[in-house]
């Protein structure tokens, strides 16, 4: 069993990771459209990009310890 935990552990970690860095390039590309067509300026992009990625990053760390978590003090009978 403890090869199918880790296995699943692995997928489900990877499957979150995977859809939350969709959400965030998606809105990178948004926010990079308002820079190009003049809505918003260089420096609030560059801002916004930060955020943007730091928020993905920090999401996917806590997910990914929350499965860990999970996945640590699950008990399979």
């Amino acid at each position: 069993m403890q090869k199918f935990e880790f296995c699943f552990e692995k997928f489900l970690s990877q499957r979150v990771e995977k859809e939350i860095k969709f959400v965030f390039i998606s809105h990178l590309l948004y926010v990079e459209e308002l820079m190009n067509t003049g809505v918003i300026p260089v420096e609030e992009y560059n801002s916004k990009r930060k955020e943007i990625l730091d928020r993905g990053n920090a999401a996917i760390r806590n997910i990914d310890e929350q499965i860990n978590s999970i996945f640590s003090n699950l008990e399979i009978v």
